[in-house]
């Protein structure tokens, strides 16, 4: 079985999910290709969706906030909490280069 893909360039990714012809087992990739030499590198490959992991995780503590923001509003005029705006990871391709890959997360919105 032969697969081709066409990710974008990093830090931008896609995440392809392959399922064996055989067996029906299927395994997500995240995919980027390399600002440099456009070389497709892989992240990741396994069982779970890791980017909706990852959002959902970050959905999860995105609502926690809210919900603890919610319950002091009487008591603490201005409670702020950095969020983080993407998920990252560094990647060294074959040519050498170095870069990073992002997930964007969800973020908090001001009331």
């Amino acid at each position: 079985m032969s697969l081709e893909f066409d990710p974008p360039t990093a830090p931008d990714i896609v995440q392809e999910m392959v399922t064996c012809p055989n067996c029906g087992n299927a395994t997500h990739l995240i995919l980027a290709k390399c600002p440099d030499c456009q070389q497709v590198n892989q992240y990741f490959h396994t069982d779970l969706d890791f980017v909706a992991e990852v959002k959902t995780l970050a959905e999860v503590y995105v609502n926690l906030i809210k919900g603890i923001r919610s319950c002091i509003n009487d008591y603490i005029a201005e409670f702020n909490v950095t969020m983080p705006k993407r998920w990252s990871a560094k990647l060294t391709c074959d040519c050498g280069t170095t870069f990073n890959i992002e997930v964007p997360l969800p973020q908090l919105v001001s009331d």
